[in-house]
């Protein structure tokens, strides 16, 4: 488990913000002791459950849960091999609650293992705490890159954030908004996963020129391996221009390096980086870009 259990994690995911102490060791022992029989929510405390009911996990529960479509997966457009047979409506509903919430993955990774709330709104068992990040990355590859998952992935959104939006205060969101983010997401976790690759090869063949890069470098991609990557959604255009600046650095420095020009990481970085900075309205790319292996890049980097 790539989170420890602990009382921070539970203090921070927001489910009683003024719960006292004696209240969040009862959120632990719901996690630790999997009790048998009965519903496990019934014993939280009163202000917790109180909590659950007014706010937007019993809407959820209760009025968006199960608004999908019968037979949304494999058959439609959605392939479920692609993301570890993690359901494709648990996805999706994950994807409009990241928007909702403004999170990480980080953060909704550990929202899905921890966080009563999520667990009440999408009906999970506690047992059902893992979301692998590499299910989540497959998942946006379909949305962005298939014709007939976006019409699915549209229809069902859009229905989920009609309902939810009013709820959540959020009314301009749509399910088109939302693909942009996802777009925007991976060109920046592709460009930063190739960015941390060339540096491992760098540093390996190639010591003296990698010691040589400004500090600044070392400090977000290697000693934060992943974090810089890891955004909201409303920060992925500004951060994706700060990592393009810094491919530009790259590709520029060594540019005449013969040797370090051999390196497929290198190439790589230059591919990638001159194919997002040819395009200059809005960071758009062709489709032929989420082509390019942006999943497999953020995956080999240690994301997933």
């Amino acid at each position: 488990m790539r989170h420890p259990v602990g009382l921070f994690t539970f203090k921070s995911s927001g489910i009683d913000s003024s719960a006292d102490l004696e209240d969040r060791l009862d959120f632990l022992t719901l996690f630790m002791e999997k009790g048998s029989g009965g519903d496990p929510l019934d014993r939280l405390p009163d202000r917790s459950r109180r909590y659950l009911q007014e706010t937007w996990p019993h809407f959820f529960r209760t009025q968006v849960l199960g608004m999908a479509p019968d037979g949304v997966g494999a058959s439609n457009g959605f392939s479920q091999e692609r993301s570890n047979d993690v359901s494709m409506i648990l996805l999706l509903s994950l994807s409009v609650l990241k928007e909702f919430l403004e999170l990480t993955d980080e953060e909704l990774e550990q929202a899905v293992r921890f966080d009563l709330r999520f667990h009440y709104a999408l009906g999970l068992d506690l047992d059902e705490t893992d979301l692998s990040l590499r299910a989540l990355y497959r998942f946006r590859e379909q949305v962005v890159s298939s014709s007939e998952a976006v019409l699915i992935f549209d229809t069902v959104a859009d229905r989920i954030i009609g309902q939810l939006g009013p709820e959540m205060g959020r009314s301009g969101l749509d399910a088109k908004g939302m693909r942009f983010n996802m777009k925007m997401q991976m060109r920046l976790g592709g460009l930063v996963g190739s960015i941390e690759a060339f540096l491992d090869a760098l540093e390996a063949e190639c010591p003296v020129g990698f010691n040589a890069l400004p500090a600044l470098i070392s400090e977000r991609y290697r000693r934060r391996s992943g974090a810089f990557a890891n955004v909201r959604p409303g920060q992925c255009r500004r951060q994706l221009d700060l990592v393009l600046n810094d491919a530009d650095m790259l590709t520029t420095r060594f540019a005449e390096d013969v040797a370090i020009n051999r390196f497929q990481s290198f190439k790589t970085l230059r591919r990638m980086q001159g194919e997002q900075s040819g395009l200059q309205v809005g960071f758009l790319l062709p489709d032929s870009f989420l082509g390019s292996g942006l999943t497999d890049i953020m995956i080999m980097s240690g994301r997933a």
